[in-house]
């Protein structure tokens, strides 16, 4: 061992140095945790640049006295339209939609980025060895005295030399102005972000599929309509066909019936395409091959009133909302990355440290003698970067600042779908009141046509109008209720989720619309 190392083991001076040594660390630990309350860079402020909303929503009913409690809310909204089968595809297609594996996915790969991030708050350790071995043959000739005089013997042996090394290396870099940490800060609000894009993705899933199932059983309600009066158009043209062989019809009466049963015989074809291209991509969101078949019969009353928006919703309720904290989770994300560009500026102390033992005997590799250690620091400062990173900075600032306004943008336009929902929802009962009536009279009105035709009282173009105002306003009345029902999707999806009905109904509500 050399000497000088041999003297620091076994001197009284190693003491002292061991003493100083130990002192210096103390102070550098000491210096290490007052630095790393030393953050560069601004500490995020919550709701950053978000407009200023009042208490309560404007479109909705203000909260009695009596109701001021508060109400609970459900993520499961889509069981508020009380339709189990709605219900199981839902959870189908969150359990088996392609796209929510892959948000999953991209929520594991974030969890990992984030622990790469924590990792440069510890100091890193590695082991290396090294180890060698040589052979070579060795020739010599050997003066022997004999009778005959000296001669030489040549004699060979074998060289063996082996080198073995094992070397522990630490390093640690000291996060004197905060960016390790402001990099870990930065990485779980990406982290935040990408958890709640998997919560948008996992709403728009259902969303999607609620709506996709509502469609298809307009389409099928429509398909009735179509079949109901293709029928009715047959038993027209029946009647016309007998009065026109009496006599008693003109072939312009015949014409114009054959000519109605076969235009709404051409409206069954696309509507029975519209129904299949929308359960097929129905099947596609639950994950399945596009071959879904809807038999099961409608019932005359497919229409059930929605339960009632509580009134009194508050408006912080919409913080509920995913892609609301995941815009505010880019925005804190990009405030910690301000600090990181900042801590580049200033300069970097790293420490480094290493632990061996060297033999060239493996029985002695262990022993005290062959051991050595060193301890070094290293300071990094930028000088001269031709204002690399204060653009660098810069530009953090300017992600910032778009990051500031895109969070504004999606709170106000997440207030707007929320007030447009719950404005809409008044003037749609009421234009499906007024339908309803429509229906009625238009119903009446072609019983009144046909009746004044069989007796010869008016022509058979008023049964015509009359027949086709009423079937016009059948499907205009289911248009209307598929229209309520995507409204209150669009308003629970604008709400970040549902709730639970307020008050319980009186006996023999359940009949009564909406």
């Amino acid at each position: 061992m050399p000497a000088p190392v041999q003297f620091l083991k076994r001197s009284p001076e190693s003491v002292t140095l061991l003493m100083r040594l130990g002192r210096t660390l103390v102070f550098a630990l000491i210096f290490i945790c007052f630095c790393g309350c030393i953050k560069a860079g601004p500490d995020y402020q919550s709701g950053s640049g978000a407009a200023v909303a009042p208490g309560l929503y404007v479109n909705q009913e203000p909260l009695r006295p009596e109701k001021s409690e508060k109400t609970p809310y459900t993520d499961s909204w889509w069981t508020g339209l009380n339709n189990p089968e709605l219900n199981a595809l839902v959870e189908e297609a969150l359990a088996n939609n392609p796209d929510i594996r892959a948000a999953a996915a991209r929520v594991l790969e974030y969890r990992a980025v984030l622990a790469q991030a924590r990792a440069g708050l510890f100091p890193s350790v590695s082991l290396s060895g090294e180890g060698s071995w040589s052979e070579a043959t060795s020739t010599s000739s050997t003066p022997v005295l004999t009778s005959q005089g000296i001669s030489y013997v040549r004699r060979e042996r074998d060289v063996h030399s082996t080198s073995l090394d094992l070397t522990a290396a630490a390093s640690y870099e000291l996060d004197l102005w905060g960016r390790i940490a402001r990099s870990n800060e930065a990485a779980r609000a990406d982290l935040l972000a990408v958890e709640e894009n998997a919560r948008t993705v996992a709403q728009t899933i259902a969303a999607e599929t609620v709506s996709a199932y509502l469609e298809i059983e307009n389409l099928r309600r429509r398909i009735a309509i179509t079949q109901e009066s293709i029928e009715d158009f047959k038993r027209n043209l029946s009647f016309i066909q007998r009065r026109y062989e009496g006599g008693i019809a003109s072939v312009l009466d015949l014409r114009q019936a054959r000519r109605l049963l076969a235009q709404a015989e051409s409206l069954l074809p696309p509507l029975r395409r519209d129904m299949k291209a929308k359960a097929a991509a129905l099947a596609v969101l639950a994950g399945k091959y596009p071959n879904l078949e809807f038999t099961r019969k409608i019932p005359k009353d497919y229409y059930k009133a929605l339960p009632p928006v509580p009134p009194g919703l508050p408006s912080d309720l919409l913080l509920r909302r995913p892609d609301v904290r995941q815009a505010e989770a880019g925005l804190q994300a990009a405030s910690a990355r301000i600090g990181v560009a900042r801590a580049a500026r200033f300069p970097s102390i790293s420490l480094t440290g290493a632990l061996g033992t060297s033999s060239p005997d493996l029985e002695d590799l262990f022993s005290p003698e062959n051991r050595f250690w060193n301890l070094a620091a290293g300071l990094l400062a930028p000088i001269y970067d031709a204002g690399e990173l204060k653009a660098a900075e810069e530009a953090a600032r300017a992600r910032f600042a778009r990051e500031e306004a895109a969070y504004a943008k999606t709170v106000l336009s997440a207030f707007a779908e929320v007030e447009s929902a719950l404005a809409a929802q008044k003037e749609q009962r009421e234009y499906r009141e007024l339908l309803l009536k429509l229906v009625e009279e238009s119903a009446a009105t072609r019983e009144t046509a046909q009746s004044r035709y069989e007796q010869g009282l008016s022509t058979y173009l008023d049964v015509l109008d009359a027949q086709q105002a009423l079937y016009s306003a059948q499907q205009t009345l289911v248009n209307s209720e598929l229209a309520i029902y995507l409204n209150r999707v669009t308003l629970y999806r604008a709400l970040g989720g549902g709730w639970p009905a307020s008050e319980k109904k009186p006996k023999g509500s359940e009949s009564k619309q909406e």
